[in-house]
């Protein structure tokens, strides 16, 4: 059996269309879809969104043929908070380290920029992802209930001091 090196790497503008495949491929198992003109506006242009604003985001693709199968991205929003967005992870390749592998990432870098607390929103439709934050010693401090989907649902606020 061969086996297909993984890379990771910072994203660019030109990944875009990929990116956007997985978050969107996860939404509609959620009944929603990637909406450029809302709540994915930071879709529209990645470099300007997070590099622009003193943040990063990584994409995790195969080696030989550069096909994009995980994302990660990290925020500011004060001089010592930081958000964690665009965690995603292909379904085909989940609890093989990827999805670690980037929260690790985004740890350090907040560490290596001197934040002292990491953030970051998911919903209750994703038990999944929630678990795997509490897993990684996340507290949730806050729910929020929400009606800007299909159905209402618990936005839900994860905190980490680093």
């Amino acid at each position: 059996m061969t086996t297909t090196k993984i890379t990771v790497r910072k994203a660019n503008n030109k990944d875009l269309p990929q990116i956007r495949q997985i978050i969107d491929n996860h939404y509609i198992k959620f009944g929603d879809r990637v909406n450029l003109n809302c709540y994915d506006s930071d879709l529209k242009d990645i470099e300007k969104s997070y590099f622009g604003k003193g943040g990063y985001f990584w994409v995790v693709h195969f080696a030989d043929n550069n096909k994009i199968i995980a994302t990660c991205a990290v925020l500011p929003i004060s001089a010592n908070k930081i958000e964690l967005k665009r965690l995603y992870v292909l379904e085909k390749y989940q609890d093989k380290g990827i999805g670690s592998q980037l929260f690790d990432k985004a740890i350090i870098f907040a560490k290596e920029k001197k934040y002292t607390e990491i953030f970051l929103w998911t919903d209750d439709r994703y038990q999944k992802a929630i678990n795997f934050y509490l897993y990684k010693k996340m507290r949730i401090i806050r729910k929020e209930l929400k009606n800007d989907a299909d159905k209402p649902y618990f936005a839900i606020l994860f905190s980490l001091s680093i």
